[in-house]
């Protein structure tokens, strides 16, 4: 169809069709039972995924989800372990179980390019005092909350899929008890809305590494079809403006420690200059940056924010995210499984772009869900 990228064709949230009977559709953000999530996510490289756990949190103590656990995932995973542990029992849900996952290879472009600049916030931390317990198989915790194809885990993925994937190559069955959220991929926008594709971290990793995990995600038939955000949509997701000025506003006065420890970390994070200061002269006064992450936590909720299209994805081993070829109506989708991969690569659903005054609608909807967080706790964990 005009003015779609080729390979997709354009839908709106909630006008498909679920390819199985346990999926659900994600067209409201207040659901009869409370999404049971287990988080995958690498924050120290970036801060975005603490700003969608504080998301997590928020909806946790609205009664909209249950965090199960979370696994931290990819190179230095231990570290990542003290950001999270730090984070979660700052804000009072230090009970939610961490896992350490794969330790991934720190090569000389990672270690001298900026890439840990979240960490010293959290240097200091011991796990060992972390109320929730600190886990090391992630293995076990996937296959203990995916085992029940009746009651699917939403499994939210803010990192490279390494764990997801590893879990599935032991035992595929699993998919049947997932849904799963990804941030993942570029189709037409790069970073910082640059209009044109790009590999993104998610999927390729520094050099290549994370490709094969990202092919096994996106090839996997789970319970319900594969739901991404890609650069596209969350590459330029930024709270500023009215939004995150009440947010200052609210640290400023104090009781609110979600967002006194959200923007606690983020300030400590821009000084410790992320990229090797590529941020040039990023001021977190005015603006939350990119927080791709948290749109992520958005699509999981509701697709009401976005324009939704629907094909199989390949991935090739540069990195790169692309649609196998353009899905005509929903009976075609049997014929589109099939050309794609040899059979390989189910449909997924891409949140390609936002909808008339979905940003600004998801900005402002993000932005009340951390002011409304009630409670306050000890910022010194």
């Amino acid at each position: 169809p005009a003015g779609t990228i080729a390979g997709f064709t354009n839908g709106h949230a909630g006008s498909f069709q679920r390819s199985t009977v346990e999926s659900v559709v994600r067209s409201a953000v207040c659901e009869e039972t409370a999404k049971r999530v287990l988080v995958l996510t690498d924050p120290g490289t970036d801060v975005d995924d603490l700003w969608a756990i504080a998301g997590l949190v928020a909806l946790q103590q609205q009664g909209k989800l249950k965090i199960e656990a979370v696994i931290t995932s990819t190179y230095d995973t231990e570290g990542r372990a003290r950001i999270v542990c730090k984070f979660l029992e700052c804000v009072g849900s230090g009970n939610v179980p961490v896992c350490i996952g794969k330790q991934t290879n720190r090569n000389k472009q990672y270690l001298e390019g900026g890439f840990e600049a979240g960490f010293p916030w959290a240097a200091s931390y011991d796990l060992s005092r972390y109320p929730g317990g600190i886990l090391e198989d992630s293995y076990k915790i996937i296959e203990e909350l995916a085992g029940d194809p009746t009651n699917p885990v939403d499994v939210l993925v803010l990192a490279p899929p390494v764990e997801l994937s590893d879990a599935l190559d032991q035992k595929p069955t699993l998919a049947s008890g997932m849904r799963v959220t990804a941030m993942s991929g570029s189709f037409s926008c790069g970073y910082n809305g640059r209009p044109k594709q790009t590999a993104e971290f998610n999927v390729k990793g520094q050099a290549g590494e994370m490709v094969p995990f990202s092919v096994a995600m996106y090839r996997t038939h789970f319970a319900a079809d594969l739901c991404v955000t890609p650069l596209d949509t969350c590459g330029t997701f930024v709270l500023e403006g009215p939004n995150y000025e009440a947010l200052q506003q609210a640290r400023r006065d104090g009781g609110n420690v979600l967002v006194n420890t959200v923007l606690e970390i983020f300030e400590d994070w821009v000084a410790q200059k992320p990229f090797n200061g590529a941020f040039g002269s990023f001021d977190p006064l005015a603006c939350s940056g990119v927080i791709f992450d948290a749109v992520a936590v958005g699509l999981m909720m509701s697709e009401q924010w976005f324009h939704m299209t629907r094909s199989s994805v390949d991935v090739t081993p540069e990195g790169y995210t692309q649609p196998v070829r353009e899905l005509v109506d929903s009976g075609d989708e049997a014929t589109l499984s099939l050309e794609a991969n040899g059979g390989k690569s189910p449909v997924a659903n891409v949140a390609l772009k936002w909808a008339a005054g979905g940003k600004e609608a998801f900005a402002e909807w993000y932005s009340k869900l951390l002011l409304g967080f009630a409670g306050n706790v000890s910022s010194t964990a």
